[in-house]
């Protein structure tokens, strides 16, 4: 897990594919792709208002 980890934050610090795939020392690109997809979650910039709760 902190491999995959590593290879997400050094994705998001701007280092490209290519590097990655080398310090992960991956053969296959789609491995290393795999192990930042597993750990990019997507989130959402929605704010939703909720009426108040009514207390009797």
């Amino acid at each position: 897990m902190l491999r995959g980890k590593a290879l997400t934050d050094a994705k998001r610090a701007g280092y490209n594919i290519d590097a990655l795939q080398v310090a992960g020392a991956h053969t296959d690109r789609s491995t290393t792709e795999g192990y930042i997809k597993s750990r990019e979650v997507p989130v959402s910039t929605v704010i939703l208002h909720l009426p108040a709760i009514k207390t009797a």
